[in-house]
């Protein structure tokens, strides 16, 4: 589906850009360069992307981290809107930003502090078997265990926010870029905090230390979704919504963590 841009100002088919609002005629604008038309999100632009220059790190992906840290639900929305010229891709700022988290897991840290070798069950104080927690820690840590379940994950994510707010301009892979764009920034956060932590070797306080990127995670994509929608008129309609999209995350997250555990067992 292409989408026209915003309308015609006179009926000499003058155009005004979405991207920098300059007036202009023909297929391209005379300012900044975007195409007088631009496609929709959807799955041929998604597949289009992985064969455009995906690797391609220019300024684009400063800009775009920068703007998903201080300014992300209108920024999002200006990229939906059809403001991409200044825009990294989410894809391509996807696959850089975990290609980088999983290079540090396998190379910047001791890995032996990720041995997969140990028992998923201990025996409790009453001889029973119970889940041996830091098997559970083991495998979320794993570089490779990451990139596999971020990615099983996010069209699950993508469908719930899409679920919840239905009645919403926005399609499923509109939805999908929104949750492309907040697990890169979740990654981020992760990412600062294993730098953090590769300073100490007391794995419990590790384990526990990681509560703090899982709090800030929450309340960015609290963050995300509330100035996304931010024309919504009720604010604490559109925070409620987003928290049951957050908690329905975490069940999908634990329903995956589930069946992958016990693929390990």
């Amino acid at each position: 589906m292409v989408i026209p841009y915003s309308f015609f100002t006179n009926k000499k088919n003058t155009l005004i850009c979405k991207n920098c609002q300059q007036k202009f005629k023909g297929n391209f604008c005379s300012n900044c360069g975007q195409k007088s038309t631009i496609d929709r999100i959807n799955l041929p632009y998604l597949l289009k992307q992985l064969s455009s220059n995906v690797l391609k790190l220019d300024r684009g992906f400063f800009f775009t981290l920068k703007e998903l840290l201080f300014r992300p639900g209108h920024s999002i929305r200006e990229f939906l809107a059809g403001k991409r010229k200044a825009h990294f891709k989410p894809l391509a700022f996807f696959l850089i930003i975990t290609t980088t988290f999983v290079f540090y897991l396998n190379f910047g840290i001791d890995n032996t502090a990720y041995d997969m070798n140990v028992d998923p069950f201990i025996s409790n104080s009453s001889g029973n078997k119970v889940i041996n927690t830091d098997r559970i820690f083991f495998f979320f840590s794993d570089a490779n265990n990451i990139a596999i379940t971020t990615l099983l994950l996010l069209p699950l994510f993508a469908l719930c926010s899409f679920l919840v707010f239905k009645k919403s301009y926005y399609n499923y892979y509109e939805h999908l870029i929104v949750n492309i764009y907040i697990t890169s920034i979740i990654i981020v956060i992760l990412g600062v905090f294993e730098v953090i932590t590769s300073f100490f070797e007391n794995l419990q306080f590790i384990f526990w230390i990681q509560i703090i990127p899982s709090i800030l995670g929450l309340i960015y994509t609290l963050w995300v979704y509330v100035t996304f929608f931010s024309n919504r008129k009720n604010k604490w309609n559109t925070f409620f919504l987003a928290l049951i999209v957050f908690f329905l995350n975490q069940l999908v997250f634990y329903f995956v963590y589930g069946y992958l555990l016990h693929l390990l067992v």
